[in-house]
């Protein structure tokens, strides 16, 4: 019984139709569907208890953000995220990318919780969101993932810290790409097992 009700909270991650923001413009992802989190989903790891040190942080890796300017008026149009998401808690891995649109004097950044591709396995979901963005350089991240241990029927979902990001840019319009060579560790804060 209880590996149900885990299953469903799983399947909720990712099967969700009801979101948790308005659907964000998105970089195509091999043969995967987006998908937002459940509310409910949420509602249960922000009432978890703190995350015990059986857990290792979650590392960001490769980050990198751009923005494409049209020559003619300088006008941002395009501006995206991409960077490589790791749980050594599961011992895996995946790409996070997202595209969103803007001017020079604004830019619509994606609010809710956006999933990663999760190279078509199943149980095995990575999420992110912008929980404060300044800019492309200065941002504060969220992760969450959710898997089932190899060996186990039991779900586990874990959630991290608020994590600012400061990144260092190629250029002043960003167009070659602003990027972080280190890698950034995230503290778990919640968990459910």
């Amino acid at each position: 019984m209880q590996f149900l009700t885990l299953l469903s909270l799983v399947a909720g991650l990712v099967a969700s139709a009801d979101a948790v923001s308005p659907k964000p413009h998105i970089a195509p992802r091999v043969h995967a569907q987006k998908q937002y989190l459940a509310p409910a989903s949420v509602a249960r790891l922000e009432a978890a208890q703190p995350a015990s040190s059986q857990f290792k942080d979650l590392i960001i890796q490769g980050i990198v953000t751009r923005s494409a300017v049209d020559s003619a008026n300088r006008t941002v149009y395009d501006d995206s995220i991409s960077f490589t998401f790791i749980d050594p808690n599961s011992n895996s891995s995946t790409a996070c990318n997202d595209d969103f649109q803007g001017t020079a004097e604004t830019t619509s950044f994606p609010t809710g919780w956006v999933p990663c591709n999760n190279n078509l396995k199943l149980m095995d979901d990575f999420y992110w969101q912008f929980t404060s963005y300044t800019s492309l350089t200065l941002f504060t991240i969220e992760l969450m993932h959710g898997y089932i241990p190899a060996g186990s029927n039991q779900a586990v979902i874990v959630r991290s810290e608020n994590k600012t990001i400061s990144l260092t840019c190629a250029d002043v319009n960003h167009v070659d790409g602003c990027y972080s060579n280190q890698t950034i560790p995230v503290k778990i804060t919640s968990a459910i097992a």
